[in-house]
């Protein structure tokens, strides 16, 4: 039975690569629902927003907003910036945002963990960037580029070679960087795509968590 009393969730939805869409459950940072389709993204989402939440009957959901990428200069795809995107990031959101950015590393390395020695830096066409450790420096790289599209980045001289250390080193700067974005209005444009400060977050959650799933359905796979 429907809860009546749950409120609705809003999602928006892009094409974030060719045949790769993600819906995002704005009220909840880091929740997300992917697939080929956009039906098949939004399809994903009441399951892992129940989880999120801890109940059992499906959540009411209602999309707000649709991005369709496109190509700039350069062969760049420009991806969403959503109206949900456009606000500051609260004081609240921002210690909120550490909390979820904490338990998305947990939860990546409790996947790494199972991850047997001889396979790590194996090639592996399933990989997102042909071995997990590939898939681990485009992890770290993604997220000091998402900072360099405000122009907050770590210093690239400043990352270290081995992918666990990148790994720590851009999330230790990512840590101590997204508190001086509470009530940061600014927003940048960087190749035709526009950034802000909760654009930043939604997508460093999801990158994390989404090659997180991958590696652990390798494993599961294996």
């Amino acid at each position: 039975m429907l809860n009546l009393f749950m409120p609705i969730f809003h999602l928006s939805v892009e094409d974030i690569e060719p045949n790769h869409f993600v819906a995002y459950v704005f009220e909840l940072p880091g929740c997300f629902g992917n697939g080929a389709t956009m039906d098949e993204a939004i399809a994903r989402v009441p399951a892992r927003l129940a989880a999120r939440l801890g109940v059992s009957d499906p959540p009411q959901l209602e999309v707000v907003e649709v991005f369709t990428s496109w190509i700039s200069e350069g062969d760049y795809r420009v991806n969403a910036f959503f109206e949900a995107d456009r606000p500051p990031l609260t004081a609240a959101e921002v210690e909120e945002g550490l909390e979820l950015l904490i338990k998305s590393r947990q939860a990546l390395m409790q996947v790494i963990q199972k991850v047997p020695k001889d396979a790590v830096d194996r090639q592996d066409e399933r990989a997102a960037r042909g071995s997990i450790t590939g898939t681990l420096l485009h992890i770290a790289n993604a997220e000091a580029w998402y900072f360099d599209r405000l122009g907050l980045a770590l210093p690239r001289e400043q990352l270290p070679a081995d992918a666990l250390e990148r790994l720590e080193a851009v999330r230790t700067h990512t840590l101590s960087t997204l508190p001086k974005l509470a009530g940061d209005a600014r927003i940048t444009e960087r190749q035709g795509e526009q950034w802000s400060g909760r654009k930043v977050l939604r997508r460093t959650l999801w990158h994390e968590g989404d090659h997180t799933n991958q590696i652990a359905e390798i494993i599961r796979r294996d």
